[in-house]
């Protein structure tokens, strides 16, 4: 459905990066509801993973993606 101009829908999200730069173990922490649609693109995305001591580690991130409508 289309957002009326100026009306804003969010997601908060979180995902871990693996060492290998993967995205797993998606969450929904706030909103969802169409756009919960993203979240299995998001699994397809390749990110760099965090470091520790220049090694690399698993990492939980937090995402939040904002949609405002008349654009």
């Amino acid at each position: 459905p289309r957002l009326s101009r100026g009306k804003s829908v969010s997601i908060v999200a979180s995902f871990v990066v693996t060492e290998h730069g993967d995205v797993t173990d998606l969450r929904v922490e706030e909103g969802g509801g169409i756009l919960e649609a993203v979240l299995p693109q998001m699994s397809r995305w390749k990110w760099e993973p965090g470091r520790k001591n220049g090694v690399p580690v698993k990492v939980r991130v937090r995402w939040r993606q904002t949609y405002v409508g008349g654009y």
